[in-house]
Order: C-alpha cells, then structure tokens, then sequence
C-alpha cells in the first residue's frame, strides 16, 4: 500500500505545518502498524534526502580535520627537496646529476 500526500512549503507557517504533519504521520504509521510481522513499513517523505544528508554530515565531521590534517603532513612531506648523501658527498638519485661535475662531485 503506498500513501502519497503532497504539502505545499510555500510560506514558512505551511512548511513549519508540513514537517509537523509529516512527523506526526510517521510516528502514527509505525505505532499503527510497526509491531505487524506481517508487513515491512519504509517511510518515505519529502525531507527523507536532506534528514538521511544531514546525518552523513553529523556523522563525518570529526573525520574531516582529520583527512585536512592527513593532506598537509602528506603534502608537506612530499615536497620537501631530500638531500641524501653517500660516502664523500656524493648525492644519489638522478635528480642531482646536473649539479655534478666530471668527476661526480656536487658543485654547489
């Protein structure tokens, strides 16, 4: 059985009188007919999408100065200019091949 209404959200008393209208419908249908093993209830409603995003929000902000604090040590860790050295200050990598001179010493 499906039930479709449709409120007008036109001026803010008739949406503040749609939300009432639509939660107080929900808690009758499931206190009607939530206990019936016989039927499954899924509510539906016109603000299902913006409660169900609004919960993944609440839900996700601690993780969010987490991931910006991830990327900046990333970032910065990965951007530093290494400067690796070996035995009598000679660089590895080819990165530094162009600050060499013939005989495989940096040049500065």
């Amino acid at each position: 059985m499906r039930l479709w209404f449709f409120l007008r959200f036109d001026t803010p008393i008739f949406d503040e009188m749609a939300k009432e209208w639509e939660e107080a419908a929900t808690k009758r249908v499931r206190a009607e007919f939530g206990d019936n093993p016989l039927i499954k209830i899924h509510i539906k409603h016109s603000r299902i999408v913006d409660q169900g995003l609004t919960k993944n929000a609440n839900r996700l902000k601690p993780y969010f100065a987490v991931t910006v604090i991830v990327l900046i040590a990333f970032t910065s860790f990965y951007s530093l200019k290494w400067n690796i050295r070996r035995k009598h200050d000679q660089l590895k990598g080819k990165f530094c091949a162009k600050y060499r001179n013939a005989h495989g010493n940096v040049v500065a």
